[in-house]
C-alpha cells in the first residue's frame, strides 16, 4: 500500500507529487526495516513508534496552551513537548543561541554541525498560534533573556524573513532549517527555498489520525540521521530521496516526449 501522507503537505513540490505517491514507499523501506530491527534488538521503540507514543501528550499540551494566556507559560508547555518530539527524531534538544550578522543572537531549540564545525541544521521555535502560519509568525520577547532587551528588528520580522535574509544569508549558513511550533513542523532546504518549496507536517492531524505509514514517513523525513548520516561521507537519506525524485521526474518526462512523438507520427500516418 502507498504511504498515507494526510497531514504532510508537499508545498510547491519539495519532491514531485508522483514520486511521493508511488515511489517514496519503496525508498523508505530499508530505513524503516533497519529501525524496527535496531529497536527490537535494543528493546526500545523505533522513531515512528516513539512519535505515536506522544499522541496523548500532544493533546494534553494542546489543551493546556489554549487555557493559558501567559506567553511564558505557553512557551514552556510547547517547548517541553517539542523537545520530546525532537528526541523521538534522534536530536539532542539543547536550547541555545546561534550568531547572525551584526552580533544578533537567534534562539534555536537544537542544531547539527558538520565535521568541519559548519552548521548543518537549525531548529527554530515560534510560539504557537493556530490562526497563523509559523512562517508568518514572529519571535516573541519571552524567547529572549529577561535581563537583556531582545533586538527589535528581529522581533519585527517573520520567520520567513529571518530564514531568508538572515539565516541563509550567512557566510556559512545551515543547509537545513526546521521551523517548529505546536501546530506544525516545517522542513526547509536552502537549495529549494528560493521557490518556497518545503514539507509541512500538521501535528494535530497526524497525532489525531495516528496512521502508521504517516508516522513512518514523518520520522524518516525529519530524523536527524536522514539529514546527517552517522557514517562520515555517506549520502543523507534526504539527498537520496531528492536524487531519486529528480531521476524519476526525468524518466517520466522522457516517456511523455516519446509518447507525444509516437502520437504525432500516428496522426501523420492517418492523415497520409
Amino acid at each position: 500500500m502507498p504511504i498515507d501522507l494526510a497531514g504532510i503537505s508537499n508545498e510547491n513540490e519539495f519532491y514531485t507529487e508522483h514520486y511521493l505517491s508511488t515511489i517514496l514507499d519503496g525508498d523508505l523501506r530499508d530505513t524503516l526495516s533497519r529501525w524496527r530491527r535496531q529497536a527490537e534488538e535494543a528493546g526500545t521503540r523505533a522513531p515512528f513508534e516513539a512519535l505515536r507514543g506522544l499522541t496523548g501528550e500532544f493533546f494534553r499540551v494542546h489543551g493546556a496552551t489554549l487555557r493559558t494566556r501567559a506567553a511564558e507559560e505557553r512557551l514552556a508547555l510547547q517547548r517541553e513537548f517539542l523537545q520530546r518530539v525532537l528526541q523521538a527524531l534522534g536530536y539532542r534538544p539543547c536550547p541555545g543561541w546561534q550568531p547572525l550578522e551584526g552580533g544578533v543572537l537567534l534562539p534555536v531549540l537544537t542544531s547539527l554541525q558538520r565535521a568541519s564545525g559548519a552548521p548543518e541544521l537549525w531548529v527554530l521555535e515560534v510560539l504557537d498560534s493556530e490562526e497563523t502560519d509559523p512562517l508568518d509568525a514572529s519571535l516573541h520577547p519571552c524567547q529572549f533573556p529577561a535581563d537583556e532587551p531582545p533586538p527589535r528588528a528581529l522581533l519585527a520580522e517573520s520567520l520567513d524573513d529571518i530564514v531568508t535574509t538572515r539565516v541563509f544569508a550567512l557566510s556559512e549558513p545551515p543547509r537545513w532549517v526546521i521551523v517548529a511550533s505546536l501546530a506544525n513542523l516545517v522542513l526547509i532546504d536552502r537549495s529549494k527555498w528560493n521557490e518556497k518549496r518545503l514539507l509541512r507536517f500538521d501535528l494535530r492531524e497526524i497525532f489525531d489520525r495516528r496512521e502508521t505509514s504517516t508516522l513512518e514517513a514523518m520520522a524518516a523525513l525529519l530524523h536527524a540521521e536522514s539529514v546527517q548520516p552517522p557514517d562520515a561521507g555517506a549520502t543523507s537519506l534526504l539527498d537520496q530521496l531528492d536524487a531519486n525524485s529528480h531521476r524519476h521526474a526525468f524518466s517520466v518526462s522522457e516517456d511523455l516526449k516519446f509518447a507525444l512523438r509516437e502520437a504525432i507520427e500516428l496522426l501523420g500516418n492517418e492523415a497520409v
